[in-house]
């Protein structure tokens, strides 16, 4: 779903512009999320330079996240930005939107779901993953090696939510939006902990926050 129209005349999606509509008529940025919560966003997370919600029922599929000063963020969307057709990176629909009243800057994305509901089967065998793909990064291992890890890794989980297949190439999949990411922002410091990834509805893990602000 495409969420602006002609964004560089601030000409919106109905869906983006209730969501400005709403945040400046509050008069702080508390209140703002109080009046986001009764129309029906709810809250996904929050850390110290941002805040994510998900979209009111019947508004469409879609996340915003709005933040104030991060320019580790920053960066990590400007990389999102330039590889769209990559499965692991949250697929942007508008934005970022600039000095909004009560929240500053405001980025739309494509649906996404938490890592964080550990009674769901899959979120055991996503961290599991991302502990391999953060691996991979930081070691300097050859192809075989890594091919010969994954397999011994899965061979521990087999009975758990991810096909043979499908545990290998998120394996691979995830390494290598990470190795993307330090390439185009050498200078910034990963932060990889599991609040920081979420999945795409189609099973795929996203990295959504990679580095330190």
């Amino acid at each position: 779903m495409r969420l602006y129209e002609l964004e560089d005349q601030e000409i919106y999606h109905p869906a983006v512009q209730n969501f400005l509509d709403i945040v400046r008529q509050a008069r702080s940025k508390v209140e703002s999320l109080t009046l986001l919560n009764q129309a029906g966003y709810k809250l996904l997370g929050r850390g110290d330079c941002g805040i994510v919600m998900n979209s009111p029922a019947g508004a469409g599929d879609f996340i915003v996240k709005f933040w104030s000063i991060d320019a580790g963020y920053e960066k990590a969307v400007a990389c999102f930005a330039e590889n769209q057709m990559n499965p692991h990176f949250p697929r942007l629909l508008a934005g970022p939107i600039r000095n909004v009243k009560n929240v500053d800057n405001v980025l739309f994305m494509n649906e996404m779901q938490s890592l964080s509901d550990h009674r769901d089967p899959k979120s055991y065998t996503d961290t599991i993953i991302i502990d391999i793909a953060k691996g991979i990064l930081v070691s300097d291992i050859t192809k075989n090696y890594v091919s010969n890890h994954i397999e011994a890794e899965w061979s521990r989980f087999k009975n758990s939510y991810r096909e043979h297949d499908d545990f290998f190439n998120q394996c691979l999949g995830l390494s290598n939006a990470l190795k993307i990411l330090k390439a185009f922002a050498p200078d910034k410091r990963f932060d990889l902990h599991y609040g920081n990834f979420m999945r795409h509805p189609g099973g795929d893990i996203v990295v959504t926050d990679p580095f330190w602000s």
